[in-house]
């Protein structure tokens, strides 16, 4: 069994926290990401479920360009041109949480080698005149031979992504990126 990897990302945002979780919420924070995101060519909204608690069940779809790591180069004539995935996430307006699971469209039998959940938190900062999002993502990728290669790989696309939600969030309240 391979250790879990771990990314942490945390952000400072000139807004209030109920302001910022509102707009992570909307349609418009998926449209403003996709130019801050180097392969991804669209994020689609599957479907959004209102639970009675308040929470917001809620699956978007994201296309990207396939791009082979290095190492893995000499199978980019196998490569698909573009792969898929599914962020299935639960918000919780109250307590300004977001959870959620990165689901690959790949065949179901391969999927059993990896797997990951993640948070995105939005509280105010110490001085009250700003929030904090802070962003985790555990993941765990279990290839023989390949794990800690593909686990660095994924790491640093995870960091740009949270890189990039930052950027969109402060550019949305006005901040310089």
């Amino acid at each position: 069994m391979e250790t879990p990897m771990n990314v942490e990302h945390r952000a400072t945002i000139a807004a209030d926290p109920d302001a910022i979780f509102a707009f992570i919420q909307s349609p418009e924070y998926h449209r403003a990401l996709v130019p801050h995101l180097r392969l991804v060519e669209a994020i689609e909204p599957l479907s959004e479920e209102v639970a009675d608690d308040g929470t917001l069940s809620r699956v978007a779809r994201y296309t990207a360009r396939a791009e082979l790591p290095r190492f893995l180069k000499r199978f980019e004539d196998k490569a698909p041109e573009f792969v898929y995935w599914e962020e299935r996430s639960r918000l919780n307006p109250t307590t300004r949480e977001l959870r959620y699971e990165i689901v690959p469209e790949m065949p179901e039998n391969w999927r059993s080698y990896y797997s990951n959940e993640g948070t995105l938190r939005v509280e105010a900062d110490a001085a009250g005149n700003a929030s904090v999002v802070m962003q985790n993502l555990e993941f765990n990728v279990s290839v023989p031979g390949l794990s800690l290669f593909i686990g660095k790989a994924l790491r640093t696309e995870i960091t740009n992504i949270f890189e990039a939600q930052a950027a969109v969030l402060r550019e949305h309240f006005g901040e310089k990126a």
